[in-house]
């Protein structure tokens, strides 16, 4: 990647671009360079580029006490662009505030851990370039991340995110990818649980699917806790971009995955025949850290009796209820199936239903 550097730290102008960026351009065509970035830019010269060639980041000044550029970090988040915030310790002038002091000492972090954090919260596409003089100070910038530990020290028991390409309901939203945020969590953290609610194995190989939970077991010990389910067709991940929409094929997918996933998670060799997938003599090392497997959790409509079956073979149930009139309204039955399969009383209900479809529950602790 080459980034055409321009203005000052003294701020952008909105001269134009066009002949130093276009130069770039050609020599992308060429095949010499593969990416393009901008760096001590304006809006309106990021719109000027983007009409010659594609900029997969922006280089700018910005900290806690700049903001100058607000509106272009939350502009390259809207348009997946990285933005690199240089001096984001202040530069030649260290960043000096008796409120970033006192937050500092609250947390036992110091205040540049702090302004790293503050700013690696700002926008999902934010890129640090801190700098450092020392290993000690470059392992301060590296435990930045430690501040997701607030949640744990806060007395949560897990940090379980949503799983979307793009957010459904909202699609200028920023969406952060889950597996990699959970690995910066992991890392982070020591006791709260981690996992999704819920992955759509429809949309992922379930062997690549299965390295990044075992890996995210070993980065946190063996806290994972994985939700499946199988994925709305309203979604865009679904529904505007090539992946599956037929709901008999992405069912078919889910029930293989799971199989597929308790088979590489064993620490044994293992093989699967299925109309969807295939494995053949493949031996995932190491196993998880949790024994016998990660805990494995289906999401669906309750009632629904495909949903229940497939929480019958696994370890619990994340489940909603739909009402047309309020589709976030939990009544009573449900409030005892969010309590997990722990809950005497669902396990009774699942024995109940197992009885009457000739299920056998599967109920692991």
């Amino acid at each position: 990647m080459v980034n055409l550097r321009l203005g000052s730290v003294e701020g952008a102008t909105d001269d134009s671009i066009a002949e130093q960026f276009g130069a770039l351009a050609d020599l992308r065509k060429q095949g010499l360079i593969r990416h393009l970035g901008l760096s001590g830019v304006s809006d309106a010269q990021l719109t000027e580029a983007q009409a010659i060639a594609p900029v997969v980041t922006v280089q700018n000044l910005y900290n806690l006490a700049d903001r100058t550029d607000d509106a272009l970090v939350d502009r390259c988040a809207a348009e997946n662009i990285a933005y690199a915030a240089f001096f984001p310790l202040g530069g030649f002038t260290p960043l000096q505030s008796q409120t970033l002091g006192d937050v500092a000492d609250r947390l036992g972090a110091s205040r540049q851990q702090v302004a790293l954090a503050w700013l690696l919260q700002r926008s999902p596409s934010m890129v640090l370039i801190p700098g450092t003089s020392s290993v000690t100070h470059l392992r301060e910038n590296v435990a930045a991340a430690e501040l997701a530990a607030i949640a744990e020290q806060a007395g949560y028991d897990g940090i379980f995110c949503e799983d979307y390409i793009t957010y459904w309901s909202e699609p200028d939203c920023p969406t952060a990818d889950p597996w990699i945020a959970l690995a910066a969590m992991a890392v982070a953290t020591e006791r709260i649980r981690l996992g999704t609610t819920v992955t759509a194995p429809a949309r992922r190989r379930p062997w690549k699917l299965a390295r990044e939970t075992l890996t995210l077991d070993h980065l946190s010990g063996g806290r994972v806790t994985m939700a499946v389910g199988l994925g709305d067709v309203t979604d865009p991940g679904f529904a505007r971009v090539s992946e599956e929409t037929d709901p008999a094929v992405r069912a078919r997918r889910l029930d293989e995955s799971l199989e597929i996933l308790r088979g590489l998670w064993s620490g044994e060799r293992f093989s699967y025949s299925g109309r969807e997938y295939t494995v053949d003599d493949v031996l995932f090392a190491p196993g998880p850290v949790q024994r016998p497997s990660i805990p494995l959790r289906v999401g669906g409509g309750w009632p629904r009796q495909t949903v229940l079956r497939r929480a019958l073979r696994q370890d619990g149930i994340c489940a909603y209820k739909f009402d047309p009139a309020d589709p976030y309204r939990d009544d009573e039955k449900q409030a005892a199936v969010s309590r997990g399969v722990r809950s005497a009383r669902w396990r009774w209900g699942l024995r109940e239903h197992a009885a009457a479809s000739g299920d056998r529950p599967a109920l692991r602790h």
